[in-house]
């Protein structure tokens, strides 16, 4: 089986880096999840144009390789 160490979805997220720092609450790793999901919901109600955010076709072309290959499929969502 083949395995992925990490993939950093913030790489894919088709903004600017000026945007995302507008649009996105500051977190990181070390917030609490309760926190960071209402940090989110804040983001949402401030900024609803975030929906519309995309990805980069880079993305797409990772997620089939990935798929081709014996990755359970939660290790890359």
């Amino acid at each position: 089986m083949t395995g992925i160490l990490s993939i950093d979805f913030d790489y894919f997220i088709d903004i600017t880096a000026m945007d995302r720092d507008r649009l996105f609450p500051a977190g990181s790793d070390e917030v609490p999840q309760e926190q960071l999901v209402f940090m989110w919901n804040d983001s949402y109600n401030k900024y609803p144009e975030i929906k519309d955010i995309d990805v980069i076709d880079e993305y797409y072309y990772l997620k089939k390789l990935l798929e081709e290959y014996d990755i359970k499929k939660s290790t890359y969502l």
